[in-house]
């Protein structure tokens, strides 16, 4: 086990090979004092989670809705914004929205 130069005090970065584990969850959190007070509360959860890194979301956009992608999912924020702004409706259409 080997602790990367900017790594937490205590944290390990990188494990042996034959003790990796690969493991995402997403937690959402209405305020940051409700993440400040997820280890206070549920102690048990120490023993399994080494490490939270969070950062605040400022935008939430929709990339599937009702099983098909958006606009946003399919060109990107960006690019919806400059259709949106732009009036380009016809980028809108199912023609140009349609995928494989």
């Amino acid at each position: 086990m080997k602790n990367l130069p900017d790594s937490p005090k205590g944290v390990v970065q990188t494990w042996d090979r034959g003790k990796q584990y690969q493991a995402w969850i997403e937690l959402g959190f209405t305020a940051g004092s409700s993440l400040s007070s997820l280890f206070t509360s549920s102690p048990d959860l120490q023993r399994h989670i080494s490490a939270v890194h969070a950062y605040p979301i400022r935008e939430i956009y929709t990339i599937v809705f009702d099983g098909k992608p958006t606009l946003v999912g399919l060109r990107g924020y960006q690019a919806a914004q400059t259709i949106a702004e732009a009036g380009a409706d016809f980028q809108k259409s199912k023609e140009v929205l349609k995928f494989t």
